[in-house]
Order: C-alpha cells, then structure tokens, then sequence
C-alpha cells in the first residue's frame, strides 16, 4: 500500500524549531503503521504550534477585535466519522479539540463559547489571549491601515504627539 501525505505550503517547510516538517510527521507515522488522522493530527499540530505560522492555532491571526478565533475539522474514513469546531478561542491546537467533537459527542460542529466550555471539559488549556508579538504587530498595522485617525503608525506618533502639545500650550 503506498501512502500519500498531501498539505498547503505551510505544512511543507521546517517549522516550530523542530528536525522534520508537518509532512514528515505524518507520513513517518503512517508508515509505522499508526493511525492515519493521528498521523496526520500529529503533524498538523507541528504548525498549529508555531508561533510563527499566522494562518492557524497560536499565532493566527486575530479577527477584527483583536482576538484569536480559530475552526478545524476533522474526519475519519474507516470510521465514517466527524467533528469541527469554529470561532474557538483560547486552544492552541483546535484539530485535537474537532477530533474530541467527533469521538466523544453525537455533534459534528461545536461552535464560539460551546466549543471553548467542551474544549474545557474535555481538559484542554483554556489561556486568554492566542496572540504572539506577530500577529498582534500584523493586526495593529491592518487596523492602522483600516482607521489611522485612531491608530497611530508608530513612526508618526510622536510627530502626533508633538503637534498636540504645541497646539494645547498655544491654546
């Protein structure tokens, strides 16, 4: 039987400070002989992890107000099973959190606080704020760009700064 691993780009390059890719994970597991959503699940949680990577779990980018939501799921072919989640907050690998929607409830999607409370049942770590230096920098910089007159780009605020210090001692 020959084994197939297909990823996005992300899941191709050395990530996480580790010795192998996302890739390399799961197709090492799998030609062990271990399950293969595990496998897979295994390596995706390489790049869930990583800081750095800002399309999926810590790291990802914010939405709008600033806070880290994320959606994974998951399906197992032989079992004919699934589970998803969606605006999960607080989870750093939200794959595993789908993967316990699909082998512990009769539910294929738990969504926003529904997820996040099963998430804490099931005894995930619930931390407060999934931002990393970079995605908060990459959210700052969208919504100067979105609303300058209320965020400031760092290089003008003290120009900003100045000028209202000038026009309030004149005033």
């Amino acid at each position: 039987m020959k084994s197939v691993v297909i990823s996005s780009p992300n899941g191709h390059y050395y990530k996480n400070g580790g010795p192998v890719t996302a890739i390399e994970k799961a197709f090492a597991l799998i030609s062990a002989g271990a399950d293969v959503l595990d496998s897979i699940l295994a390596g995706v949680n390489i790049v869930e992890l990583d800081p750095e990577e800002d399309s999926v779990g810590y790291g990802g980018l914010p939405n709008a107000d600033g806070v880290v939501q994320l959606d994974s799921s998951c399906m197992h072919g032989p079992k004919k099973q699934a589970g998803a989640v969606a605006a999960l907050e607080g989870v750093r690998t939200p794959s595993l959190v789908a993967k316990a929607v699909m082998g512990n409830t009769d539910h294929h999607l738990l969504v926003g606080e529904g997820a996040q409370g099963f998430a804490r049942r099931m005894g995930f770590n619930i931390e407060k704020d999934l931002n990393t230096e970079h995605s908060r920098k990459l959210w700052l910089e969208w919504k100067r760009r979105i609303d300058p007159s209320h965020y400031l780009d760092p290089a003008k605020r003290t120009e900003a700064m100045q000028r209202a210090t000038r026009e309030m001692i004149a005033w």
